[in-house]
């Protein structure tokens, strides 16, 4: 079943990743960075500084930075050759706080190497850096009506930087809810059995997708099948054990959004899912508190769970004081792009009216120079994407 009015319901869910990611980074720990709140304004977004570089109020972090490459990627004519050669290698130069598993992978993929091939420990990692990019795969797909189709994308995708099942099965569950909020009725109980239920679907290996040679000498290929078994067991349980009962703490110890398996893929997908539920009729109270938590990873639980609310909700919950979010424009562009059904031209089309300019070629395509600000080069895509580069 293709979704009816898409353009819209997909303008919704990036902008509920973006305000999510802007109001939880000010708020992720992170070793040996020093943050630093300067003014934070009553229902607005902060102004901030990390090591002493000024973070504007609304701008946003790797979430919704790998959502766009993600984006980019999908309207280019062969999306998994462009997000590997092109957008993960340029990644190096913009990035704002990406995790190690994502920046490794990238360094390999710069280097030429797939990272299965090229990075030490790339099948223990479990983070949550797929799940928070993988809401264009499902945009595309809801258009189309091919549930396989997606579910295959974003499986491909996420080999490209994470190994582990628990990176791969936390963006395939993601992506299913996703996906059943596009095209289904009911509720958060019926979104849970739905999960239950299609466990054989959306939790499969899938082993016609793994590209050749992803097995690489040394690796067990039963033990590994064994362990995607066991996480997506463990999931299931979880899913079914769930309840609208327990409190917001209660519920996210339970799942593991705050403790130490925070940040890891699965965690990050089952606790949006506690925190949609739980806040299924009070959208920005759930977008709140998970920004605001101190024992997890804040942006991009609340990136995730920005998203399945913007699927989930009209138009009308994120208030005056955060429609603010950096590159607003450039978010709506992207989702008439994904709902055209023809997101390669309509993305031409975008570009080719985006009016004059010093532009010059990238690997992601052409970009202008709008100065400089604390050592780094602000320019802007053709679709209208800040991004602050190192300069080399």
């Amino acid at each position: 079943m293709a979704i009816a009015d898409p353009s819209d319901r997909f303008a919704r869910v990036l902008l509920g990743l973006a305000v999510g990611d802007a109001l939880g980074w000010p708020n992720e720990r992170c070793s040996r960075v020093e943050k630093r709140i300067l003014e934070s304004p009553p229902g607005g977004f902060p102004l901030w500084e990390m090591d002493r570089v000024r973070i504007l109020p609304g701008e946003y972090s790797d979430d919704t930075q790998l959502t766009l490459a993600v984006a980019r990627s999908l309207m280019s004519p062969r999306w998994e050759e462009h997000l590997s050669t092109a957008e993960l290698p340029f990644l190096l130069r913009y990035q704002r706080g990406a995790g190690r598993a994502t920046l490794e992978a990238a360094r390999s993929w710069a280097r030429g190497v797939p990272p299965w091939l090229g990075v030490q420990g790339y099948v223990a990692a479990g983070g949550n850096g797929v799940v928070m990019r993988i809401a264009p795969h499902v945009m595309v797909g809801l258009v189309s009506g091919d549930l396989e189709g997606t579910l295959s994308r974003v499986f491909r995708d996420g080999l490209m930087t994470h190994g582990h099942p628990r990176a791969l099965l936390g963006a395939l569950c993601h992506a299913f809810c996703l996906w059943f909020l596009g095209v289904q009725g009911g509720g958060h109980e019926d979104l849970r059995s739905a999960l239950v239920d299609q466990a054989g679907t959306w939790g499969r290996l899938r082993e016609e997708d793994l590209p050749p040679g992803w097995f690489p000498p040394g690796w067990d290929p039963g033990r590994y099948r064994l362990e995607w078994e066991s996480v997506l067991d463990a999931m299931l349980v979880q899913v079914e054990r769930m309840s609208l009962r327990w409190g917001p703490m209660e519920g996210l110890g339970e799942l593991g959004g705050v403790g130490p398996r925070a940040g890891t893929g699965d965690a990050t997908a089952l606790s949006a899912l506690f925190l949609l539920g739980l806040h299924w009729d009070s959208p920005l109270e759930g977008l709140l508190l998970a920004s605001r938590l101190r024992d997890g990873d804040p942006d991009t639980l609340a990136s995730v769970l920005g998203a399945l609310l913007g699927m989930r909700h009209r138009t009308g919950w994120i208030p005056e004081g955060l429609r603010g979010v950096q590159d607003q424009e450039c978010l709506l562009r992207t989702a008439a792009a994904l709902g055209s059904g023809d997101p390669v031209g309509a993305a031409r089309e975008l570009m080719e009216s985006s009016g004059e300019g010093q532009w010059r070629p990238s690997p992601i395509g052409e970009i202008r120079s709008l100065g400089t600000r604390d050592g780094l080069e602000k320019v802007q895509t053709r679709l209208g994407q800040t991004l602050y580069l190192v300069v080399v």
